[in-house]
């Protein structure tokens, strides 16, 4: 199963701001929509609730691996895990060929040394927010793929070597 984290970040690294997305690009979201749909999504609490408030309910279409410490306090639409092996093996249980990490920071954090791929919407502007992204090696990782868009990228990078970040 391959795992790719996938990520809108601004120039200055910024992912979020107050618990939510501080731009609007509908471009964006339309391809992760597209990418991810029918795949596995993992996210720790904090970005399912953000979804939960702005779709009410989880993510259509998709396995929602919710990383947690408090489990009990979820939806049943949702599996609610407590470590990282336990997200990877729910999303390989599911038979997908790809899951997907949508985040937040921390949550990107700990599964990026794991990552098989990286498909990074590149925003052109900075904004003010209190998440970011984490630090990535980039001399681990080879663009493979980009679109360009008119405030945006979307840029996909592999694995470069098997090492771990």
């Amino acid at each position: 199963m391959k795992l790719s984290l996938i990520a809108a970040v601004a120039t200055n690294g910024v992912i979020g701001a107050g618990g939510d997305i501080p731009w609007q690009y509908p471009e964006d979201l339309i391809h992760f929509k597209q990418t991810t749909i029918g795949h596995p999504v993992i996210m720790g609490r904090r970005t399912f609730e953000s979804i939960r408030r702005d779709l009410d309910g989880p993510l259509p279409e998709r396995l929602n691996i919710v990383l947690t410490t408090t489990p009990r306090h979820l939806p049943d639409s949702v599996t609610a895990v407590t470590s990282t092996t336990a997200a990877l093996t729910e999303a390989a249980n599911s038979g997908a060929s790809t899951t997907y990490v949508i985040g937040g920071a921390t949550v990107y954090e700990q599964f990026l040394p794991k990552a098989d791929e990286l498909i990074l919407t590149e925003l052109t502007a900075a904004f003010d927010g209190d998440t970011v992204f984490p630090t990535v090696d980039w001399s681990r990782w080879s663009e493979t793929e980009r679109t360009t868009h008119s405030d945006f990228d979307i840029v996909k990078y592999t694995r470069a070597s098997s090492d771990s970040d």
